[in-house]
């Protein structure tokens, strides 16, 4: 949709810890040589920010835009070598790190490297998608194909933006692929969820033990913003409220039979992201069904 220098962009039915992400396409007048574009987003409760960020490209020269470039091409790739654990994708990291090394970094040396990334790229991420059963949300492949005709055609500035606009599409897949996995940021929110479930729904069918719910949450809450929790605090207080889960789970009958997986999950995870996921999954069909 098209904003003007202001406006509203409304994200509705939103649960907690969803992501739903935004894309920016900006337009402006030729810029003065370090001179800023800012863009604020404020996320507005009652009329009122509630919180908010600033984005504030600005106007750089060539060389310092393909230095730029190149530290993130480095950075990219070696976090999906690490996160994703494809081999690959480290020895496109090493060569973006060797040819930031290089002297004088030129232009046909750049252009150079942008043209012999093609296949590779291309090849990384039809093999991410695939293994992680995903989507190209963010188009990446059509980024890829950009920067290869701008490349070749020896543009300099379309290769430098079609570059960044490719290294951002695959930094927010590989953000978004992890964020599937569970995001342990998001465990004083899921807690919180689980409180106000349990606190406003008193008809609950398994409402034995909603108030030691809502008591147990409250003091992980505390904890958590006094900073006296532990790494395992999280899955210590899960284990100590799956037999009530399990309860809840059992008086809610046939349409309970639906949050089983979740509660197996939650028994059975290791990982801190895992329990997450899988606590979140289980608190967004309780809170479905016990509306």
């Amino acid at each position: 949709m098209a904003l003007e220098a202001k406006g509203t962009l409304v994200l509705p039915n939103m649960h907690p810890a969803e992501n739903r992400w935004i894309g920016i396409h900006l337009r402006t007048r030729p810029l003065d040589e370090g001179e800023r574009v800012p863009v604020t987003f404020e996320d507005v409760v009652d009329g009122r920010a509630a919180n908010g960020f600033t984005l504030a490209p600005r106007a750089t020269p060539a060389e310092a835009v393909v230095h730029y470039n190149l530290q993130q091409h480095r950075a990219v790739f070696a976090r999906l070598a690490t996160a994703f654990r494809v081999p690959e994708a480290k020895e496109e990291s090493e060569q973006a790190a060797a040819l930031l090394r290089t002297r004088p970094l030129d232009e046909k040396r750049y252009l150079d490297f942008l043209v012999q990334t093609d296949k590779v790229t291309t090849s990384l991420v039809k093999r991410l998608l695939y293994e992680e059963k995903s989507k190209d949300a963010f188009d990446t492949t059509s980024a890829v194909t950009e920067l290869t005709k701008t490349a070749t055609s020896h543009d300099m500035v379309g290769a430098m933006a079609a570059h960044a606009t490719l290294l951002n599409r695959l930094d927010a897949l590989e953000t978004m692929l992890q964020k599937t996995r569970g995001d342990t940021d998001d465990i004083l929110q899921m807690v919180r969820w689980q409180k106000q479930i349990y606190s406003n729904h008193p008809a609950l069918p398994s409402a034995k033990g909603s108030a030691h719910v809502v008591r147990e949450s409250e003091q992980f809450i505390r904890h958590t913003e006094e900073r006296k929790t532990k790494e395992d605090s999280y899955r210590q207080l899960l284990e100590s409220l799956l037999p009530i889960f399990r309860e809840t789970t059992k008086a809610l009958g046939a349409r309970g039979a639906q949050l089983e997986p979740d509660l197996a999950q939650m028994s059975s995870v290791k990982s801190s992201a895992g329990l997450e996921k899988a606590h979140g999954s289980f608190l967004l069909k309780l809170d479905s069904l016990s509306k």
